[in-house]
């Protein structure tokens, strides 16, 4: 079955979900992308960075969007940070319960067609690692062209390495 998507702004009145989102998919997340750190997942550190990314959001530096389906629970985040001079960075992530379902694909589309529509972002950079071979097919899928790939010689984690795409109207 079909999930019909929607993109909502980030707001404060979303915050018991989105902890509640966060809070049940990090396991699954932390096997992607490096921890959020154990201050996120506490009440009080998630209410405050809450707090500060609809701050920046409203200030315009940053578009935090919710991907919610038909019933209005959320099931995955899509971002754009960083944004100047008619560019960003992308970022998005899915519940470990909807993985596989092109979910990723069309939430990246649709913030895409938002973008061209309000001609707030002209030009948009992501990155995923060379391992995420979905991630890179979401990217490809929607425009998106491979620029680079870089070694990550973290000592917290020497393996990861990424791949840097860029997106362009």
């Amino acid at each position: 079955m079909e999930i019909k998507l929607c993109l909502k702004l980030l707001s404060m009145k979303d915050e018991e979900a989105l902890y509640q989102f966060e809070v049940i998919n990090r396991t699954y997340f932390e096997q992607h992308v490096p921890s959020r750190g154990e201050d996120y997942y506490s009440q009080s550190g998630f209410h405050e960075r809450m707090r500060a990314l609809v701050l920046e959001q409203e200030q315009t530096g940053s578009l935090f969007y919710l991907i919610k389906d038909e019933h209005h629970g959320i099931i995955g985040r899509i971002n754009v940070v960083d944004i100047h001079d008619e560019a960003g960075k992308l970022g998005y992530r899915i519940g470990e319960e909807h993985v596989g379902q092109k979910i990723a694909t069309e939430a990246v589309r649709l913030l895409l067609d938002k973008l061209v529509a309000r001609k707030q972002v002209k030009s948009l950079q992501a990155k995923t690692t060379v391992t995420n071979v979905a991630s890179q097919k979401v990217l490809e899928k929607n425009g998106f062209l491979a620029q680079k790939s870089v070694e990550n010689n973290s000592a917290a984690n020497p393996s990861l390495s990424f791949i840097y795409y860029k997106w362009s109207q």
